[in-house]
């Protein structure tokens, strides 16, 4: 959901995870859509730079006037520009171009770091072969 209210995008269940800072999640926004162009853009441009979830609590409790949440229905995110938390922030904004660079710098990494592999066994057999005769 953006600001105000209307859905425009989603974040993956699967993408959710609790960190040593929190809770992280990677959101999606639709950009075919002119309310999720307008909320990426402005995303972007660090208008928008904070998030919010809606959720129920399962198991909280109160330890020295802090509210600890152990576990938790998640039900909705948004990108708002006041969070209930003010920690609650959208951390880095990619588009498709900057996803695929991203993507594709993983695989050169990998392949890369394959090819490295791949030598040093080569490397190996070479001189288990000579170790051998």
């Amino acid at each position: 959901k953006d600001h105000h209210g209307r859905t425009v995008g989603g974040f993956p269940i699967e993408t959710v995870r609790e960190d040593d800072v929190g809770l992280f999640g990677v959101g999606e926004i639709n950009l075919e859509t002119q309310d999720g162009r307008e909320v990426f853009s402005l995303a972007r441009q660090g208008v928008l730079s904070d998030f919010s979830i809606g959720y129920s609590a399962v198991d909280d409790r109160i330890v020295d006037g802090v509210r600890l949440i152990s576990k938790a229905i998640l039900w909705e995110g948004s990108v708002v520009d006041e969070p209930a938390n003010q920690n609650a922030k959208i951390t880095e904004v990619k588009g498709r171009r900057a996803l695929l660079r991203s993507i594709v710098e993983g695989l050169r990494s990998a392949t890369r770091s394959l090819q490295q592999q791949r030598r040093a066994w080569d490397d190996l057999e070479v001189k288990l072969r000579r170790s051998l005769r």
